[in-house]
């Protein structure tokens, strides 16, 4: 099984002879850092210095993971590395919980079969403002995406990348499209 290393820190772990592939997780890193994977495929979350690194779900501008959440994984000086896998296809999100409103230390995970990795790459569904009361964008939308309530009833469709929400009660909602998943909130 390939392992995939993120490491937090500035600098670059690559290892070819050991079928590892790295990222870079920090504080003046790239926004997001993306990393493609197949289902049950080993990821590593790598201490690269500072204090503990407590990966958990969501980034800051409400963006959450489809369609389940990240489970929060920590490394810290006295445990530097973290391996774990994502049995379910989605898109996983994730911020330092320690610094949360540092953008660059948000982070995603798409996670597919092989084939489908670039097709759910593509296919990312963004919303926002989040929490909304009038208007929502939808970044990504490709013109077939709805909105549900949490019972599964679709409440919008045939909308583009902008949707007037200004009549729906207020609650959490639904945003989907092709088998992506995105929620919102609005008030």
């Amino acid at each position: 099984m390939k392992a995939i290393a993120i490491t937090l820190s500035l600098i670059v772990i690559s290892s070819t002879a050991f079928a590892q592939q790295s990222m870079i997780l920090a504080h003046t890193g790239a926004n997001p850092a993306v990393l493609n994977v197949a289902v049950g495929e080993e990821i590593t979350f790598i201490h690269g210095g500072g204090g503990a690194h407590p990966m958990t779900e969501n980034w800051g501008d409400g963006t959450v993971s489809t369609p389940v959440p990240f489970v929060t994984q920590t490394v810290t000086s006295a445990n530097p590395q973290t391996t774990f896998t994502q049995e379910v296809e989605g898109v996983y999100v994730f911020h330092c919980g320690t610094n949360p409103n540092n953008s660059n230390l948000w982070g995603k995970i798409i996670v597919g079969e092989p084939d489908g990795v670039e097709e759910a790459a593509a296919l990312a569904l963004t919303v926002f403002p989040n929490p909304a009361s009038d208007v929502l964008n939808v970044e990504g939308n490709r013109g077939d995406a709805v909105i549900m309530d949490f019972s599964g009833k679709i409440v919008k469709k045939n909308f583009g990348l902008t949707v007037i929400i200004s009549d729906l009660e207020a609650g959490t909602y639904i945003v989907s499209q092709r088998g992506v998943h995105t929620t919102f909130v609005k008030h």
